[in-house]
């Protein structure tokens, strides 16, 4: 990686939403002649350093921006200012954002996973923002709860933490056990990074339980309730090229039905072929970033 590029927090910034303290980081693009912009919103279970590789190679090809949703990455949590962070709240904070950081400017958005999912729900809501997006740009992307492959063991634990939500004190009881660092080495031990990368990774060990606990325990179990009931194929169309990326392990969770969703939402639909087989837990090299950038993606983002 350039050096130039090397220490994250020499471009994440603070930011101030509605009364909540959350961050952006805003790349520059390496050549002052490419004027456009690229808007990321990241998964569950990620924040701003998690992507930082991903981001930079990027920044070879538009000026990107990354923002933290409430709740995740360390920022403030809905619940501080007494509102739930249902996905309607998020996309309210989402469309806040774009109307306070590009105003007049022409953007494109990249969404991955639940990050996608807010994505569409704004452009639904927001014709006004949907005007200034050229395109929209998806890594294992949901708009429907029938995209997942859930049993119904696995739907149980979400209703339950979902349960556990309602109560603060409850909460606070389940979360000081599953954030202890005794549950967190043993989650996240050699065999947890293998089905990523398919090699032991121990340095990430620490990243990942730093960022587990960064994480507001209420905001996740809420926001995996809201997903059971997912659906935005019944909200309006939207009329703009989406440009498709699914890396494994998605297609251990997202069934067929999500292309199709897909497309019932989207009409302009195009699928990227990716270069990698597997999505790494940690994106710090710049090298491997590129990888998740085809060379259409490349011509896209610089004809903006």
């Amino acid at each position: 990686m350039s050096k130039k590029f090397i220490n994250p927090m020499d471009y994440i910034h603070p930011l101030n939403v509605n009364g909540l303290e959350c961050r952006y980081l805003f790349i520059p693009a390496r050549s002052k002649r490419i004027k456009s912009n690229l808007l990321i919103i990241y998964d569950l279970n990620s924040n701003i350093e998690k992507w930082f590789g991903y981001l930079t190679a990027l920044s070879r090809f538009s000026n990107i921006t990354m923002i933290d949703l409430p709740g995740l990455g360390g920022a403030d949590s809905f619940f501080s200012i007494g509102i739930c962070p249902n996905l309607d709240n998020m996309v309210s904070y989402l469309s806040s954002v774009i109307k306070l950081k590009f105003r007049r400017k022409k953007l494109s958005i990249l969404g991955i996973g639940y990050g996608f999912a807010v994505v569409t729900k704004m452009l639904q809501d927001n014709p006004d923002i949907l005007s200034k997006v050229n395109n929209l740009i998806s890594i294992n992307g949901y708009t429907h709860f029938e995209d997942f492959n859930l049993n119904l063991f696995n739907k149980i634990k979400i209703y339950l933490n979902y349960i556990y939500s309602k109560s603060k004190l409850m909460t606070s009881m389940v979360a000081s056990i599953r954030k202890s660092n005794y549950y967190l080495v043993k989650k996240y031990d050699d065999n947890f990074f293998k089905k990523y990368l398919g090699v032991k990774f121990p340095y990430l060990k620490q990243f990942a339980i730093d960022l587990d606990k960064s994480i507001d325990f209420r905001t996740e179990n809420v926001i995996k309730f809201d997903v059971l009931k997912l659906d935005l194929c019944s909200h309006n169309k939207i009329n703009k090229p989406l440009w498709v990326m699914n890396v494994a392990p998605s297609k251990k969770y997202l069934s067929n039905r999500a292309e199709q969703h897909l497309k019932v939402i989207y009409s302009n639909y195009n699928y990227l072929n990716l270069r990698i087989r597997k999505m790494p837990y940690l994106i710090n090299d710049e090298k491997f970033g590129l990888k998740l950038i085809p060379h259409k993606l490349k011509d896209i983002l610089k004809k903006q």
